[in-house]
């Protein structure tokens, strides 16, 4: 049967076994998680075009889900980049960086980096996909901006950004 699962794979022995299912997504979807990130005992899938956040529990085997504002149909984000309890979510196609807090599931909208971008690129965020990736030096996450020059230093410490254009 085709489905979106959740697989667990024993690497010593090349065993695969059955874990859990999306069930809150569409089971013949495509490209629905981005990321899996690891935090205590529970990994968070990043949404791409999933409609929610998903977090696997490893000790009793459950996916619970967080919503959240985006676009139903379209790629959520682009990058995510873990500093301390938080998790930055960089978009692909939303108006607003968010900072999702591991420890309670709290969701923190920011739209003024997105906002600023869009004034100086002709690049609409419901067009096109706005970040491509990060890295993260400390509390500094380094995202690149699709199809301009401009390289966003942000502060995941204090939330502030910094644009530098390269060329």
């Amino acid at each position: 049967e085709n489905s979106n699962a959740l697989y667990k794979v024993d690497l010593r022995t090349n065993t695969v076994e059955y874990a859990a299912s999306f069930e809150k997504e569409d089971c013949l979807g495509k490209g629905l998680y981005h990321r899996a990130v690891l935090f205590e005992d529970r990994i968070y899938f990043v949404p791409f075009c999933a409609k929610y956040f998903a977090v696997y529990h490893l000790q009793t085997g459950q996916i619970t889900y967080i919503d959240f504002i985006g676009p139903v149909n379209k790629a959520k984000f682009s990058e995510a980049i873990q500093y301390k309890n938080y998790l930055y979510l960089f978009p692909a196609k939303m108006a607003h960086v968010m900072r999702l807090n591991m420890q309670n599931e709290e969701l923190d909208y920011f739209p003024e980096c997105v906002a600023d971008l869009e004034q100086i690129t002709w690049l609409a965020f419901n067009e096109h996909s706005l970040f491509l990736g990060g890295m993260k030096t400390n509390e500094t996450a380094w995202v690149v901006s699709e199809q301009t020059n401009c390289l966003i230093e942000y502060c995941m410490e204090s939330n502030k950004y910094r644009k530098h254009f390269i060329g």
